[in-house]
């Protein structure tokens, strides 16, 4: 089935930013594990990365005018804290297994997958706190999304990074927040940090 510009808006956007930690965070030896489509219950589903040298990052992809308006946003993003941290090893392992099957799963061709050894190091790096959510989008095209963005969302994201690494009863929920923006009108497509990345868009909204 066809996709619609929406969809092929999320792909193209998805597909830069995983290749960007390919980049950043793989080695030679030792290279990042994606699970597409990962479920965690009554929070959605995101890309789960396991990183080489230990933690995991949850991947929000949301388009801008979405992210915009910010409510659901900040809501998922607590949601995906709150909720992974309850998922026993058995519910780990379903999912993980649920990602195999994963039309992506097959293009970004990872290899065999120990699901046993992953689903435990999830658990460990859940509990240690040793998690990153990356909220991911496309550059908006329009000024006024920017300002949007600006005014609305930042002041909020920041109170939750400030905030969200600090622990609660001696235990760490998450260690950052991060915010990125893909440009996909360059190519390859370039991947930036969101506050940076709309700077040019801001002056023109000013």
């Amino acid at each position: 089935m066809a996709l619609d510009r929406y969809a092929k808006l999320e792909l193209a956007v998805r597909t830069a930013f995983r290749q960007h930690l390919h980049q950043k965070l793989s080695s030679a030896k030792q290279k990042i594990i994606i699970f597409p489509g990962f479920e965690i219950p009554r929070a959605g589903n995101v890309d789960l990365i396991i990183k080489p040298k230990g933690g995991i990052i949850f991947c929000m992809v949301q388009r801008s005018d979405y992210v915009a308006a910010y409510k659901h946003t900040v809501g998922q993003i607590f949601g995906i804290i709150a909720h992974c941290r309850s998922m026993p090893g058995r519910e780990v392992r379903e999912a993980l297994r649920a990602c195999q099957s994963h039309p992506d799963m097959s293009e970004l061709k990872q290899g065999k997958i120990d699901i046993l050894k992953v689903s435990k190091s999830f658990v460990e790096d859940v509990k240690k706190g040793a998690i990153t959510i990356a909220l991911v989008t496309e550059v908006p095209e329009v000024p006024q999304q920017a300002k949007e963005l600006e005014l609305n969302f930042f002041p909020i994201v920041k109170i939750l990074q400030d905030l969200l690494p600090l622990p609660v009863k001696k235990k760490k929920m998450c260690e950052a927040v991060e915010l990125h923006a893909v440009n996909i009108n360059t190519d390859p497509p370039k991947v930036g940090l969101m506050k940076e990345a709309i700077k040019p868009l801001l002056k023109l909204a000013n």
